[in-house]
């Protein structure tokens, strides 16, 4: 801006007041809406809880006493009571179980979870933790009547996140910039607070409110969204395996979750996995502020990516048949879709035996996504066979005199860095024999960077500056190998 632009600028909102005019600012962006309240979930408890969730947890759920015999209800299990289990309550969860309740652990090592999983008869189960993860807070489990089997986990907030600065300094009068990025740095992301505690805890509570209708829910309609419902479609017939891990920054709760439908080719022997990979950020509780010069923490960038354990860059033993969505620029929608025909002879798992289809089986799949002011980069294979996707948001900048009020001139940020986005990956991995013979798992990396934007003056000079917080997770996921017969 120039200084007679300024000038003119501040002459016209003087001009405003003095004949009366009332002057309004640029609407803020609206917050996400809060979700409705659910109604206390009532379970069964057995053991006193532990954890920082714990009392949470209390509160906010019907916690009824186990009598030991009881199963008719989802059941809540302090993880150290699992050694300490009477003959009639391992009757009595497995039952539960059956009958298609949730089990819950709270407060849970890896120990802990396999035990839970050989209680329940899952013998051949395989559970890992994030990189430098410990324990997580809640462990649950469930299997729907339509054979879905749904695993999900909430790990504990990040202890450290990434932290670097980035300032722009303008002539406001030449238009020059010179731009200076402080050293990369671990910080401390401030404490656990009891809101975001309460943030945690009914992420749980929703899960369970979902009970024998996850299949309906936004995530798994996605899912199941079909360009055409056709009787061989995988989805269609085959159980879907689901794993949902869960994790907060900064206040704001983010979900990925993966979708795995999964199928063995009698014709080849290989194996084929379709993952859809559906993730919800929400990035409302972070965004502290919307000051003229001081946009608080939203979204800047988030980056997936996935790949088979040991098989990195070796296309003829994993290969990558197709990935979605493609790379978007200056798009408000793109659409993520697949669709394939696998021939021969196959088995798909299902709700019961295994299905065995002589004519082959056809993946398709269509959904479409918002994003507004984000551009999509497609990375997928830039190691041989890996889906890999960036999205980047645009940031809060210095803008023109349509955007000052006195020298406060950031722009606005764009509403999907501020409330829920929600982006849906898809891809389908065909796997030779050996891959299934080494029991090879699914890694996946998601980190997401929040950016808080100032602006600062001096005389004709404005300084804007980008101080970026990176935090996120690197698990390994067992996908279940399909039956072969």
């Amino acid at each position: 801006m120039t200084r007679r632009n300024l000038l003119v600028a501040c002459a016209g909102f003087a001009a405003a007041l003095w004949s009366g005019c009332g002057f309004e600012f640029p609407p803020a962006p609206s917050p996400e809406p809060s979700p409705e309240p659910q109604a206390r979930p009532i379970a069964y408890r057995i053991g006193v809880l532990d954890g920082v969730l714990a009392d949470e947890l209390e509160e906010g759920m019907q916690l009824v006493p186990h009598t030991g015999t009881a199963s008719d209800k989802p059941i809540v299990i302090a993880a150290e009571e699992l050694a300490r289990l009477s003959a009639e309550q391992v009757i009595a969860i497995n039952t539960a179980y059956a009958a298609n309740h949730p089990i819950v652990l709270v407060y849970a090592g890896l120990t802990d979870i396999q035990a839970l999983q050989q209680l329940l008869g899952n013998d051949a189960f395989e559970y890992a933790l994030p990189d430098g993860v410990p324990y997580v807070e809640i462990y649950a489990v469930d299997r729907d009547a339509d054979g879905s089997m749904w695993q999900w986990s909430l790990f504990p907030p990040e202890s450290t996140v990434t932290e670097y600065s980035e300032s722009t300094v303008q002539n406001t009068e030449s238009g020059a910039e010179t731009t200076e990025t402080t050293p990369a740095r671990m910080v401390s992301p401030g404490y656990d607070n009891d809101a975001d505690q309460n943030s945690r805890a009914d992420m749980l509570f929703q899960w369970i409110a979902e009970d024998e209708q996850r299949m309906q829910t936004p995530a798994a309609r996605a899912a199941k969204l079909q360009v055409a419902t056709a009787a061989d479609e995988l989805t269609e017939i085959g159980e879907a395996w689901i794993d949902q891990g869960n994790f907060q920054q900064s206040g704001n709760n983010y979900q990925i979750s993966h979708f795995a439908w999964r199928l063995h080719s009698m014709s080849t022997g290989q194996d084929w996995f379709y993952v859809q990979q559906k993730c919800i950020f929400s990035a409302s509780k972070g965004f502290t502020a919307n000051e003229r010069r001081h946009k608080g923490l939203y979204l800047n960038k988030i980056e997936i990516d996935a790949w088979m354990t040991g098989y990195e860059n070796n296309p003829a033993a994993v290969g990558l048949v197709q990935s979605s969505p493609q790379t978007a620029n200056n798009q408000t929608q793109i659409t993520s879709g697949v669709s394939w025909n696998i021939g021969g002879e196959v088995a798909v798992d299902t709700n019961g035996p295994s299905a065995k289809l002589s004519g082959g089986i056809s993946i398709s799949n269509s959904t479409t996504v918002t994003v507004q002011d984000c551009t999509v980069l497609d990375k997928s294979n830039d190691r041989g066979n890996n889906p890999h996707w960036l999205y980047v948001f645009n940031t809060s900048e210095i803008g023109g005199v349509s955007d000052c009020f006195f020298q406060d001139c950031l722009t606005g940020v764009p509403n999907l860095a501020i409330t829920s986005f929600q982006p849906m990956n898809q891809w389908i991995w065909r796997l030779s024999p050996e891959v299934r013979a080494k029991n090879a798992s699914m890694r996946v990396s998601c980190s997401v960077t929040l950016v808080d934007t100032t602006e600062s003056w001096k005389f004709f000079y404005a300084t804007r500056t980008h101080k970026y917080q990176t935090a996120g997770q690197v698990w390994t996921i067992h996908i279940p190998y399909p039956r072969t017969k």
